[in-house]
């Protein structure tokens, strides 16, 4: 995904997927209960099936991963582009010397 369009993505989250999108780590997959013990740290309890909804929310925006099999959830990383690198003719590296 790149970076424009996860930016767009994440501008439109509503603020309880925003705070849901805020606890799921990009290092290392979490279990829905570490994320939901996460939002009860920082103060914003938040129902299990709420939490639940936004990750499949998260999911299906490509947002987020699910491993299925562990039921962990991680968060992703957009795609930076390479630059542009413009070619320098030899005629221009002999007028410059």
């Amino acid at each position: 995904m790149r970076v424009s369009r996860y930016e767009a993505i994440t501008r439109e989250l509503t603020p309880s997927a925003r705070k849901v999108f805020d606890c799921v780590p990009v290092q290392e997959a979490w279990t829905p209960f570490r994320i939901s013990a996460e939002l009860k740290r920082q103060g914003t309890p938040k129902d299990r099936r709420l939490n639940d909804g936004c990750l499949a929310a998260l999911v299906r925006d490509s947002l987020v991963t699910h491993d299925t099999l562990k039921d962990t959830y991680q968060r992703i990383e957009p795609k930076v582009s390479a630059p542009v690198l413009e070619l320098v003719t030899k005629e221009e590296v002999v007028n410059a010397k």
